[in-house]
């Protein structure tokens, strides 16, 4: 199931409603509230659906919920200006599938010297190009000009050590799994359906915090960053993908679920709602112990939190 509900700061609307022209959104175009208003399950499982936890992929395809079109404005450009892009691309659009996995081919540049590059456009906010490049935070005791220690002159810290935090880049903290799998996967339906080798897996990253002094002070001096992704195994992607596969049975077992007591329908999601998501796929932030994803972006929080 895709959201039911478009929602803003007022009124929640059915989307079925909003989209087929009965109700009226009147700050948003047509063409931008279709985006926003998701997949519904088709039978199979996309690649961009391996880059989400198990139980946010599940939850999306089987219950409703609702979004707000203002706060997706950053995927939803991203979306339309990759679109944009690749319009006069001959491979642009193209429907490919590896492993019952399925997906829409992204850009494939055919350079001059007849090698191919699959590259991939995306609309990101300073944090994700940070954990793509390696960019950690660290803290080191604070000094005043003469590199004298400074400490707290007052409270409960009275006498103790300041410390600053600084941005340093750590090739070895590189965080790219999730645009690894992606293109790999892609790369893979490429050789494998018309035969053509790829040389290059890149990300072109548009920030859209680019520019902003804390965006600057955190290591990011650049409004793009045209980076490499990695080439993965056979084995490696194949395993990724085995992994995800129990899904597509769980989702049909519950659409397909011929009961009308809401009791039973519950039930039956309890018991095929797959674990929490893991650490990293809630974007858990150490420092504030707070898991960002669940917090604000994932579509099907409200969902997830009423099945713990």
């Amino acid at each position: 199931m895709p959201a039911k509900w478009f929602e803003d700061d007022e009124n929640k609307y059915l989307i079925e409603d909003v989209l087929s022209g009965k109700v009226e959104m009147e700050k948003y175009p047509l063409a931008y509230l279709k985006e926003a208003a998701g997949r519904e399950w088709d039978g199979n499982l996309h690649v961009t659906d391996l880059n989400n936890g198990d139980r946010e992929t599940f939850l999306k395809y089987t219950t409703f919920y609702s979004v707000n079109p203002d706060k997706l404005a950053f995927a939803i450009s991203g979306t339309l200006k990759h679109a944009q892009l690749e319009s006069e691309n001959e491979w642009s659009e193209k429907k490919i599938e590896y492993k019952g996995i399925k997906g829409t081919l992204d850009l494939l540049q055919k350079n001059n010297d007849g090698t191919f590059w699959l590259v991939d456009y995306k609309t990101q906010g300073a944090f994700a190009v940070r954990k793509f490049l390696g960019w950690v935070k660290t803290y080191e005791p604070e000094v005043d000009t003469n590199g004298v220690p400074v400490k707290f002159k007052s409270g409960k810290r009275k006498g103790e050590q300041k410390y600053k935090s600084r941005w340093i880049l750590d090739p070895t903290k590189a965080d790219k799994d999730s645009y690894n799998y992606q293109l790999n996967i892609y790369r893979k339906a490429i050789e494998e359906t018309f035969d053509i080798k790829i040389s290059k897996m890149k990300i072109f990253f548009i920030l859209r915090d680019g520019g902003l002094t804390a965006t600057v002070n955190q290591g990011l001096d650049r409004n793009t960053y045209f980076l490499d992704v990695d080439f993965l195994s056979d084995e490696v992607i194949d395993k990724k993908i085995e992994s995800k596969l129990y899904l597509k049975d769980r989702i049909e077992e519950f659409i397909n679920f011929d009961e009308t007591d809401p009791k039973a329908k519950m039930s039956l999601l309890k018991k095929l709602v797959p674990d929490m998501c893991t650490e990293k796929e809630r974007w858990h932030d150490k420092e504030t112990g707070v898991d960002r994803k669940c917090e604000s972006y994932c579509p099907v929080r409200e969902v997830c939190r009423m099945l713990k």
